[in-house]
């Protein structure tokens, strides 16, 4: 029984270190040489690890012990500690001159979602029940709420806040959208309106994770998947427009609401593949 639980307690320890290594470690500094874990020159190798470990670490944590729950009550603690540590050591971060964080944030919510996929892989081969699967998707998106909060102030405002901007463009595919395709076909163009869609994406996840056991009926699903996001987008813009921060683009809520839209049949997939026979 020692031994089981020992295993048990290794095991999980090691998915909290693949998860925090990621999280936490991994920012790129720019100019001069670092060491691997800071060296802008990695991070496509970065993000490629930042999935296989976590993912890697909770599938053999979850096929060797068949019990989803403590690894549950652990991304709970663990997303909003992610969150304070990145406030705390903000300024940290810029006195070492890592300015590119956004693939800090991308480290860390590759990292969580690894394990929220781990999971679902677990329970779609019956190493853990359907029961604990519901019990953990609850746990894990009641944790992402603080993180998805904390991107979602420093994204649409904080990160904008010395921004004087007052354009608008209610034309749709002739904003962000036409500037990513023709005008600036660049990598980090495509990762920036990407994110659009993977942030949304993972708020419709984050509503279906917490309330979605509570909705019955297709149409309360699209209202609260997809409805509640397209309306978040939509106030986000406007909001933009009065505070001058930032600019008001329909690509945007296009974007946003695609975003939503993905999000609703990962949702809906997921949903049927863990389900019991």
């Amino acid at each position: 029984m020692a031994s089981t639980r020992s295993k048990s307690a290794a095991l999980y320890s090691a998915v909290l270190a693949a998860v925090l290594l990621c999280a936490f470690a991994f920012a790129d500094r720019s100019g001069g040489r670092s060491l691997f874990i800071f060296n802008h020159h990695y991070i496509w190798l970065k993000l490629v690890l930042s999935c296989v470990l976590p993912l890697g670490t909770a599938l053999l944590c979850l096929f060797k012990t068949k019990n989803a729950r403590p690894l549950s009550a652990m991304m709970l603690l663990v997303q909003p500690a992610y969150s304070l540590f990145t406030i705390v050591f903000n300024d940290y971060y810029i006195k070492r001159s890592i300015s590119n964080l956004s693939f800090h944030y991308a480290y860390g919510l590759i990292a969580f979602f690894s394990v929220y996929i781990a999971a679902v892989i677990a329970a779609n081969r019956k190493k853990i029940t359907h029961a604990d699967f519901e019990l953990f998707s609850r746990r894990f998106f009641a944790g992402y709420l603080c993180v998805f909060l904390f991107l979602f102030v420093r994204l649409f405002y904080t990160i904008r806040i010395n921004l004087t901007i007052n354009t608008v463009n209610l034309i749709p595919f002739a904003g962000e959208i036409r500037r990513t395709i023709e005008l600036q076909p660049s990598i980090m163009a495509l990762v920036y309106t990407a994110g659009n869609v993977l942030f949304f994406s993972s708020f419709s996840l984050l509503l279906w994770g917490l309330l979605g056991s509570k909705i019955k009926s297709r149409a309360g699903e699209i209202l609260l998947l997809i409805g509640v996001p397209f309306a978040v987008s939509v106030c986000c813009e406007i909001t933009e427009y009065f505070v001058l921060h930032g600019d008001t683009d329909i690509d945007d809520v296009i974007l946003n609401t695609s975003g939503a839209v993905i999000g609703y049949f990962a949702a809906k997939y997921i949903k049927k593949l863990v389900s019991e026979d």
